[in-house]
């Protein structure tokens, strides 16, 4: 990519979730991921959470209030860890609901996935082997 390089974490795609209740989404992300608050948050002028910033590992996933005029959306997300097990059983205590235990898939990663209590669908792995 040309030009201006991009902002210090960021990547040439990151997550932008638009959820109602931005504050408990920020403490799933630091309960389940070990996600840290980044930067600072922008309010609106009736005190929402305009932005808000959480990295994880080496991303960032960027976090707003949902409005009448950008109502929630919910989204699929698929996050490396160093251990999903841990990572899945770290969602259930923090209210995910299940879709799937951690199981061995014949590519090389182990995979669980989970609700997260604002309706995002969670797939975590890790990965194992190399590809054949």
């Amino acid at each position: 990519m040309a030009g201006i390089p991009l902002p210090k974490g960021y990547h040439s795609v990151n997550p932008y979730i638009l959820v109602a209740g931005v504050e408990p989404l920020i403490e799933f992300l630091a309960t389940v991921f070990g996600g840290k608050e980044d930067g600072e948050r922008e309010l609106t002028s009736d005190g929402r959470i305009g932005h808000a910033s959480v990295r994880i590992g080496d991303s960032v996933v960027m976090l707003s209030e949902a409005s009448e005029a950008y109502p929630a959306r919910p989204c699929v997300l698929f996050a490396y860890t160093d251990d999903v097990d841990v990572t899945y059983r770290a969602a259930l205590v923090a209210g995910a609901t299940a879709i799937l235990e951690p199981t061995n898939q014949p590519w090389g990663d182990r995979v669980g996935g989970f609700h997260d209590p604002f309706d995002n669908r969670w797939w975590v792995a890790a990965h194992l082997t190399e590809f054949a």
